[in-house]
């Protein structure tokens, strides 16, 4: 077979020049603010700096476009790009696991992807830039045909994609204004614009401080409320725009996801490598009855700057509690999550976690108070030290209150087949994975552990693992026994 070439759309060129422009950013920035400080038309500097920014970084990208060079053959799939070092990266076929597409919003209108071919294990993927989508998923069909690896059409008694879950709009937007992380962004952005010397928002800064001072208290009010809107209002689109229109399918050889606005993604995993189904509800998100569910895949990674990298894979952002727990059955069919018989923490494993943590406080704490016993002579400095150690008892009784409450929240359960721990805090998690898959325990006991006939276990799966921290002693030997006994019934099924 002669090798194949792998064809990047010359329109990769333009998108990968105006989604570069982020790499010359700083440059453009300090340029256009020392030119704007000598010009009386800083509008026409800054779109002659605009223009400078993106003719360099054309000429980047036509470089890298004509030193790039993909082949295919009947053995391995081969990319070799040389500029300014050299490259080259060969990947096996019998070697890649799964075929992921993005596609942002430039790469949208143009009708273009990236392409990254999972290879699992320790490999580097490969990534191919600015295809087109429909020549992309051809390759993606060819590439998993000659690794041997299931395509759409390997089992017709399946459907090619039968759709398992939408998420409404609304759930997106309920996320989005549960997590006002935008303020903080908002915040951080006002005084670096101010401290760069911006005249036009240092003149707004001066009549808000002008206008507070006349005001007094209400201003404060209006405009802290005001803030907290534009933060909602940001935490909403930012969560919008990330999970928009998101989708669950069950295919042939698996699950795939369909999300995002600006930036649209389409990512699969094999059911046979995921290790662990992970429950995630936040103390508002318990409120508003929402869950987020996750699957930990073996020797998986799905991109770059991806929340969910790692080998974590998103099933939904935010469900309800049903749809939330019917997608664990996708992943092991014989899982009843509301008939797992939970054990709880004994209470006195609050001492065991208490302790350590006092006395690596009241290590720091004494640090801190003898550092600054020198400078009892400063201003400022005499105060700060006589409130050391009330600071450290209030530290001291938020801790003790933590530990009990994370103590009495925790739970551990084992039904025959799966293994299961949670913890029902301010923040719930909670983890379930398949013992036939267990690749060791791991049973440990401290001075104190001891002491209470208390002991902490690590049952580790690949990519992943359970902890279930301070189990009765009695419980904790029977348990090991139930999870090798289990896993003995299961020879050489690994990942």
């Amino acid at each position: 077979m002669n090798p194949q070439q792998i064809r990047i759309s010359p329109l990769s060129i333009l998108a990968n020049a105006v989604e570069g422009l982020r790499q010359f950013l700083a440059i453009g920035l300090l340029t256009f603010l020392n030119l704007s400080r000598k010009s009386e038309d800083p509008f026409g500097i800054g779109m002659y700096v605009l223009a400078g920014t993106l003719a360099l970084s054309i000429v980047v990208q036509v470089a890298a476009y004509f030193s790039l060079k993909i082949t295919l053959d009947e053995h391995s799939i081969e990319s070799y790009y040389r500029l300014i070092w050299s490259n080259r990266l060969v990947v096996p076929l019998e070697r890649i696991q799964e075929v992921h597409f993005t596609a942002s919003l430039l790469y949208q209108v143009f009708g273009l992807v990236k392409v990254r071919v999972e290879t699992g294990g320790g490999g580097k993927d490969l990534v191919m830039n600015g295809i087109s989508k429909a020549y992309a998923e051809t390759l993606r069909d060819q590439l998993l045909q000659r690794s041997g690896k299931p395509t759409a059409d390997a089992e017709p008694e399946e459907p090619a994609h039968q759709e398992v879950l939408t998420v409404p709009f609304r759930n997106l937007v309920l996320k989005g204004s549960l997590n006002n992380r935008a303020l903080i962004l908002i915040a951080g952005a006002l005084g670096v614009f101010a401290e760069f010397g911006l005249d036009v928002i240092r003149r707004y800064l001066t009549v808000i401080e002008v206008v507070a001072t006349r005001a007094g208290w209400m201003f404060g009010f209006v405009l802290a409320v005001a803030l907290m809107a534009i933060g909602w209002g940001s935490s909403i689109a930012l969560t919008v725009n990330s999970f928009w229109n998101f989708r669950l399918f069950r295919t042939s050889k698996g699950l795939s996801v369909q999300h995002g606005l600006s930036s649209r993604q389409e990512k699969s995993v094999r059911l046979n490598r995921v290790q662990q189904v992970v429950f995630l509800q936040g103390f508002l998100e318990r409120l508003a009855k929402i869950w987020s569910v996750t699957v930990v895949a073996a020797a998986m990674r799905f991109g770059e700057g991806d929340d969910s990298a790692g080998g974590a894979f998103m099933l939904t952002p935010a469900s309800g509690r049903p749809e939330a727990f019917s997608l664990a059955r996708l992943v092991f069919p014989r899982l009843d999550l509301d008939a797992l018989p939970w054990r709880k923490i004994r209470l006195v494993a609050f001492w065991p976690r208490f302790v350590p943590g006092v006395i690596t406080l009241t290590i720091m704490m004494t640090i801190l108070y003898g550092v600054l016993s020198p400078l009892t002579s400063l201003s400022g400095f005499n105060v700060i030290r006589a409130n050391v150690w009330p600071v450290f008892a209030g530290v001291l009784g938020l801790q003790a209150l933590l530990t009990f409450f994370l103590v009495r929240s925790s739970r551990y359960a084992f039904d025959g087949e799966h293994l299961a721990n949670a913890r029902f805090a301010l923040k719930t998690i909670m983890s379930v994975s398949q013992v036939s898959r267990l690749q060791s325990i791991t049973v440990s006991e401290s001075p104190l552990q001891r002491r209470f006939q208390l002991r902490s276990i690590n049952a580790a799966f690949p990519q992943c693992g359970i902890d279930i921290l301070d189990a009765d002693q009695s419980d904790s030997r029977r348990l090991c026994d139930e999870l090798l006994a289990e896993r003995h019934q299961h020879p050489g099924r690994g990942v």
